[in-house]
């Protein structure tokens, strides 16, 4: 997260807004979804997430849409970075692996019958 908060705080962000932020990735963010993968991280991942806020916490809608925008803007930069868009790069070359494989175990499937 270091590296994070130094870039938004070359965008020009406050050291209170930054302060906040950390607050927010620290003891909302970090606790439910620090043990995933950035890919891992699906939408019904952030409802469990709000659910957790809400009925654990005891957060309030206000506080909770805070935390989201906290959020937000992580997995924003994370796009921009192109952190995401090589994970599922990755992702799809390893799929695509697997289906070659697969057609070539097809082929000599074929080839041996026929």
């Amino acid at each position: 997260d270091g590296i994070w908060f130094q870039t938004n705080q070359a965008k020009g962000l406050s050291k209170n807004t930054l302060a906040n932020y950390e607050y927010s990735l620290k003891n909302n963010i970090l606790p439910f979804l620090g043990g995933y993968k950035i890919s891992r991280i699906t939408p019904n991942v952030i409802r469990q997430w709000v659910f957790e806020l809400k009925d654990s916490k005891g957060m309030i809608d206000s506080s909770i849409k805070v935390n989201s925008g906290v959020l937000n803007i992580i997995l924003n930069s994370a796009v921009e970075e192109r952190i995401i868009f090589q994970v599922l790069v990755a992702k799809q070359a390893n799929q695509i692996q697997q289906l070659e494989e697969q057609i070539r175990n097809l082929n000599a499937q074929l080839n041996e019958r026929g």
